[in-house]
Protein backbone atom coordinates (compact mmCIF):
# COMPACT_ATOMS: atom_id res chain seq x y z
CA UNK A 1 0.00 0.00 0.00
CA UNK A 2 2.83 2.27 1.01
CA UNK A 3 4.53 2.23 -2.50
CA UNK A 4 1.38 2.64 -4.36
CA UNK A 5 1.05 -1.01 -5.74
CA UNK A 6 -2.48 -1.11 -4.26
CA UNK A 7 -4.54 1.43 -2.87
CA UNK A 8 -6.45 1.22 0.12
CA UNK A 9 -9.52 0.58 -0.98
CA UNK A 10 -8.46 -1.96 -3.14
CA UNK A 11 -6.52 -3.72 0.04
CA UNK A 12 -9.84 -3.24 2.26
CA UNK A 13 -11.70 -4.73 -0.29
CA UNK A 14 -9.18 -8.03 -0.60
CA UNK A 15 -10.09 -8.56 3.03
CA UNK A 16 -13.51 -8.14 3.23
CA UNK A 17 -13.72 -10.54 0.42
CA UNK A 18 -11.34 -12.65 2.29
CA UNK A 19 -12.93 -12.97 5.39
CA UNK A 20 -16.72 -12.76 4.31
CA UNK A 21 -17.63 -9.26 5.88
CA UNK A 22 -19.36 -6.42 4.08
CA UNK A 23 -17.02 -3.66 2.93
CA UNK A 24 -18.64 -0.42 4.27
CA UNK A 25 -17.89 2.96 2.79
CA UNK A 26 -19.21 5.63 5.48
CA UNK A 27 -20.88 8.75 4.54
CA UNK A 28 -20.39 10.71 8.26
CA UNK A 29 -23.49 13.11 7.45
CA UNK A 30 -25.81 9.60 7.23
CA UNK A 31 -24.22 8.16 10.00
CA UNK A 32 -26.25 8.29 13.20
CA UNK A 33 -23.65 9.97 15.19
CA UNK A 34 -25.57 8.72 18.42
CA UNK A 35 -24.46 5.28 17.68
CA UNK A 36 -20.85 6.38 16.66
CA UNK A 37 -20.30 7.80 20.16
CA UNK A 38 -21.16 4.44 21.52
CA UNK A 39 -17.37 4.09 20.74
CA UNK A 40 -15.43 6.22 22.81
CA UNK A 41 -13.28 8.58 20.51
CA UNK A 42 -9.62 7.60 22.15
CA UNK A 43 -10.57 3.90 21.56
CA UNK A 44 -12.15 4.41 17.91
CA UNK A 45 -8.77 6.43 17.17
CA UNK A 46 -6.68 3.72 18.71
CA UNK A 47 -8.39 1.02 17.14
CA UNK A 48 -9.53 2.73 13.51
CA UNK A 49 -13.08 1.76 13.93
CA UNK A 50 -16.35 3.32 14.17
CA UNK A 51 -19.84 1.85 15.42
CA UNK A 52 -22.04 2.07 12.40
CA UNK A 53 -25.39 0.43 13.74
CA UNK A 54 -27.14 -1.03 16.35
CA UNK A 55 -29.61 -4.00 16.65
CA UNK A 56 -30.67 -5.98 19.52
CA UNK A 57 -27.79 -6.64 21.81
CA UNK A 58 -25.45 -6.00 18.62
CA UNK A 59 -23.49 -3.34 17.00
CA UNK A 60 -22.16 -3.29 13.66
CA UNK A 61 -18.46 -2.03 13.53
CA UNK A 62 -16.49 -0.50 10.52
CA UNK A 63 -12.76 -1.63 11.17
CA UNK A 64 -9.88 -0.73 9.31
CA UNK A 65 -8.67 -4.09 11.13
CA UNK A 66 -11.53 -6.61 11.46
CA UNK A 67 -9.39 -9.25 13.03
CA UNK A 68 -8.39 -7.13 15.81
CA UNK A 69 -9.59 -8.79 18.70
CA UNK A 70 -8.41 -6.41 20.92
CA UNK A 71 -10.36 -4.02 19.40
CA UNK A 72 -13.40 -6.16 19.30
CA UNK A 73 -13.04 -7.21 23.08
CA UNK A 74 -12.87 -3.24 23.98
CA UNK A 75 -16.24 -2.43 22.15
CA UNK A 76 -17.62 -5.44 23.32
CA UNK A 77 -17.05 -4.20 26.87
CA UNK A 78 -17.46 -0.99 26.92
CA UNK A 79 -20.85 -0.93 24.82
CA UNK A 80 -21.94 -4.41 26.44
CA UNK A 81 -22.89 -5.62 22.57
CA UNK A 82 -21.68 -8.20 20.66
CA UNK A 83 -19.38 -6.64 17.59
CA UNK A 84 -20.84 -7.70 14.26
CA UNK A 85 -17.13 -6.57 12.13
CA UNK A 86 -17.33 -4.95 9.21
CA UNK A 87 -14.82 -3.51 6.78
CA UNK A 88 -14.09 -0.16 6.08
CA UNK A 89 -10.99 2.27 4.47
CA UNK A 90 -8.72 3.67 7.54
CA UNK A 91 -9.00 6.86 5.76
CA UNK A 92 -12.72 6.67 5.85
CA UNK A 93 -12.33 5.63 9.10
CA UNK A 94 -10.42 8.89 10.59
CA UNK A 95 -12.45 11.33 8.08
CA UNK A 96 -15.47 9.74 9.67
CA UNK A 97 -13.91 9.94 13.56
CA UNK A 98 -13.52 13.46 12.95
CA UNK A 99 -16.32 14.69 11.83
CA UNK A 100 -18.62 12.49 14.48
CA UNK A 101 -16.73 13.82 17.62
CA UNK A 102 -15.59 17.50 16.09
CA UNK A 103 -15.92 19.69 19.08
CA UNK A 104 -15.42 16.76 21.74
Amino acid sequence: VNKGILDEHAVAEAIARQLGLPLISLVPARLDHAVARMVRRNLAERHLCVAVAQRDREVVLAMANPQDLVAIDHVEMTTGRRVIPAVATPTNILATIARVYAGN
